[in-house]
């Protein structure tokens, strides 16, 4: 018996994405959030050409807000 499960997905003509970034804000992270924050216009630019219908959310670890 063949228990396999396949699931088929069916995506329109524009592609979609939901971004997530979860920032750790604390000074250790410091250098990291620097080289996150260089590389975010060439993310920027390549969804853009790609066409890519996109939205943007950010959170971040700081508990005293």
């Amino acid at each position: 018996m063949n228990d396999d499960a396949h699931d088929t997905f069916v995506q329109g003509a524009k592609a979609k994405l939901d971004v997530l970034f979860v920032v750790d804000n604390s000074n250790s992270m410091e250098l990291l959030q620097s080289v996150v924050g260089l590389a975010f216009p060439s993310m920027l630019s390549l969804l853009q050409a790609h066409s890519i219908d996109w939205q943007m959310g950010l959170v971040t670890t700081d508990m005293d807000a």
